[in-house]
């Protein structure tokens, strides 16, 4: 489906992404445009909105009429995360614009980044600078993880600072909609090590945002994160198999105190690095516990922060008043040299290609102007302006304030050239444009004319060449130039004044160096298409190669798997074989030891009750010589009377029988007992035959299956052989 060109065919084609953009035309709602950054998305604009005159931030992403599909589901993946967001140190959502495939992501305007602090002043943070960033980046987090959701991209840059020192967390791109994550998202430096552990396996939450900020802490102490001179593939492994790092205590970056040495990090600043820098996850302390630690609550000051963007703002307004009368007296000091060239056309062209050659160094190197701040890129600590730094009365040049635009307010006519004031200090385009306008110039043309319409126009036989400045582009914090005031009444009437003003605690220096950057970017990421391009051409090939392969393999797998399952199939029947006889040969063996068991339980019965009855017939007959024995002597006494005789003859009777059930019943303990000796011995006997039994078919049994794991090893040695020849045939087929 191809991507939308606009807001209207967005409503028309989808409801649910047509409500992410607006439908006005953003280029009649935002005016005054200034680009303020560049990265690998596009450019950010200053831009005032006419209708409110509000000062807003302007992202501008494009799909490209190559129809990016990925780019255009990441862009409006950053829309629906960033209009969900509604906290004071997140950055506020103002509208979402599409024009000619590009994305107008509107956003309240701040007036830089924490990066962009340390490139101004040359040097780190003080403790209290950072607490008082720190404090209100966790805050931002603190909300973001108790959505669920993982920022995965922070670092100074994307710390953004406003008017008021309010920190903003902005750059939502890389963002997670949700919490545990898997995707390998982030700034190298910057990343989590569980974030490049997750390629491989594993999830992460949102303490890899607490990880970035212990880096981000490092990077404000220390001007750049660790591992910075590294490259960056050689970073990650580094981040993923070494130790956390630690800040650098010999570190030449190191702030100043008032007595002019270096001043050691404390122990509370220390100590809140290494607790954001865990190397296990678990360990590492949420926003909340963060916001509550030593180093926080006891260094954060808002007033700091305030001074700090004051002194920024006041170095920035330097820096481009530097630049611009460097540029102006160039630009001036070229004005004569055509007047020379225009009234001496013998002139060798090698001196007028050294005089280009000396403008191109003036602007872009600055080593002919002898001031003692060259430019922002100076070693040197923008802090030194104030005391090094004296504009020059003989530049007529007004510097009342860092929130003004340059206007058109004069200009200068140096043999027939009328020489526009506006020029722009902050783009390199520009000044590519001047340079290259000044070689023609040199090459072609004797008399020039420019107007204040800010075109440049040839006035020879050849075609004319026109410079366009556009003014909306011109990030410019000067004010305005006050020479003639008829110019000044005629440029006001042309030109009205602002109703907003620029400010901004980024160099113009900065905006260039970025413009750069992203220009020579551009030309590896055309390097890097091709390379994408040969290798998805390349993955296509190895694709159809490795399903190829794969197919073989499928097939030596089926064949191979058919004849093991055949093996198998044929051991078990084997081993059933061997079990149901070893079964049976089992079974038999206790029915037999059973049987022969109850045949001598019967036998032993048949002894005892023989032997009992034997036993009571002789008590029997003991009982009756006794009792007549006893009975005589008894009935002869002559003492006793009848009655004691009878007494005496029952008492005897029933001593006897009393003694011939003793006498029974220890026979009847001694014959159990005796019969349980002999039936525990043979049973004992038939264990015993059983073991040797279970013994045999035991080792039997084990010497089928030792068979058997032979035959299988062989099996599989056969198969791994087979296997390993088709991949060394399908590997030369690779190679």
């Amino acid at each position: 489906m191809p991507l939308p060109r606009s807001a209207k065919e967005i409503s028309a084609n989808d409801n649910e992404c047509g409500n992410l953009f607006s439908k006005e035309d953003p280029e009649k709602l935002f005016v005054d445009l200034r680009e303020i950054g560049h990265g690998n998305f596009g450019a950010v604009y200053y831009a005032r909105n006419s209708e409110t005159n509000e000062l807003v931030a302007i992202k501008k992403m494009s799909t490209g009429r190559k129809q990016n599909t990925e780019t255009w589901h990441d862009i409006l993946k950053e829309i629906r995360f960033l209009r969900e967001l509604n906290h004071r140190h997140c950055i506020a959502y103002r509208g979402c614009y599409l024009k000619e495939y590009t994305t107008w992501l509107v956003m309240e305007y701040c007036l830089g980044s924490a990066a962009d602090l340390i490139e101004v002043h040359k040097k780190p943070l003080t403790e209290g600078e950072i607490a008082t960033i720190v404090c209100d980046t966790l805050n931002a987090l603190d909300y973001l993880h108790s959505m669920q959701r993982i920022h995965r991209d922070i670092k100074a840059g994307n710390i953004l600072l406003t008017e008021d020192a309010i920190v903003k967390l902005a750059d939502f791109g890389s963002a997670s909609f949700s919490s545990p994550a898997n995707s390998f998202v982030g700034t190298p430096y910057w990343i989590a090590p569980e974030v490049i552990l997750a390629m491989e396996n594993g999830q992460y939450d949102g303490k890899v945002d607490i990880w970035s900020l212990g880096i981000t802490c490092i990077e404000l102490a220390e001007r750049k994160p660790p591992l910075f001179n590294m490259n960056p593939m050689s970073a990650l492994y580094h981040i993923a198999q070494n130790e956390p790092p630690t800040l650098m205590m010999n570190n030449e970056n190191q702030p100043i105190n008032s007595n002019n040495t270096t001043s050691l990090y404390t122990n509370d600043f220390i100590s809140f690095i290494a607790m954001c820098l865990q190397k296990n996850p678990n360990d590492r302390p949420t926003s909340t516990e963060l916001l509550n630690t030593i180093f926080i609550k006891t260094n954060s000051n808002r007033e700091i922060l305030i001074d700090l963007i004051r002194r920024t703002k006041e170095a920035v307004k330097e820096f481009d008043n530097i630049r611009y009368r460097r540029m102006k007296k160039v630009l001036m000091g070229h004005d004569e040299q055509i007047s020379i060239n225009t009234s001496s056309l013998s002139v060798p062209n090698s001196s007028i290609i050294e005089s280009n050659e000396l403008i191109i160094m003036d602007i872009d190197n600055s080593n002919n102007i002898s001031y003692p701040i060259l430019d922002d890129d100076d070693s040197r600590s923008a802090d030194f302006i104030s005391d090094s730094n004296q504009i020059d009365p003989c530049d007529d040049i007004s510097l009342n304030s860092s929130q003004s635009s340059l206007q058109h307010t004069s200009s200068i006519r140096h043999n027939n050239l009328l020489l526009s004031r506006q020029i722009s200090i902050g783009s390199q385009s520009i000044q590519n444009q001047i340079i290259s306008n000044i070689n023609n110039i040199n090459q072609n043309i004797p008399s020039i004319e420019i107007n204040n319409t800010n075109q440049i126009s040839l006035l020879n036989p050849l075609p004319p060449l026109q410079i366009n400045i556009d003014e909306s582009n011109i990030p410019i914090r000067n004010d305005s130039i006050t020479s003639d005031t008829s110019s000044i009444s005629q440029q006001h009437n042309m030109h009205p004044p602002l109703t907003s003003e620029f400010s901004t605690i980024k160099t113009s220096r900065i905006v260039i160096r970025e413009q750069r950057e992203h220009d020579q970017e551009d030309q590896q990421r055309e390097q890097f298409r091709g390379y994408k391009r040969m290798r998805r051409q390349h993955q296509k090939q190895l694709k159809q190669f490795e399903e190829r392969c794969r197919q073989e393999k499928i097939e030596l797998r089926s064949k191979l798997e058919r004849e093991y399952n055949i093996f198998q199939e044929q051991v078990n029947l084997e081993n059933n074989r061997l079990l149901e006889k070893h079964r049976k040969e089992l079974s038999d063996r206790i029915k037999y030891n059973q049987n022969h068991l109850r045949k001598f339980e019967r036998d032993q019965q048949t002894d005892f009750d023989d032997e009992l009855k034997r036993f009571q017939q002789e008590q029997s007959k003991q009982y009756k010589i006794k009792k007549d024995i006893f009975k005589k002597e008894i009935l002869s006494s002559s003492t006793r009377g009848k009655t004691e005789k009878e007494d005496e003859i029952r008492r005897l009777k029933d001593d006897l029988q009393l003694k011939i059930r003793n006498d029974e019943q220890t026979l009847k303990t001694q014959l159990m007992h005796d019969h349980n000796v002999r039936r525990l011995q043979l049973k004992r006997r038939k264990l015993l035959l059983l073991h040797v039994l279970e013994q045999k078919l035991f080792e039997e049994k084990c010497t089928k299956n030792m068979d058997t794991i032979i035959q299988r090893h062989a099996l599989h040695k056969k198969h791994h052989e087979q296997t390993k020849e088709l991949e060394h045939k399908q590997l030369a087929n690779l190679h």
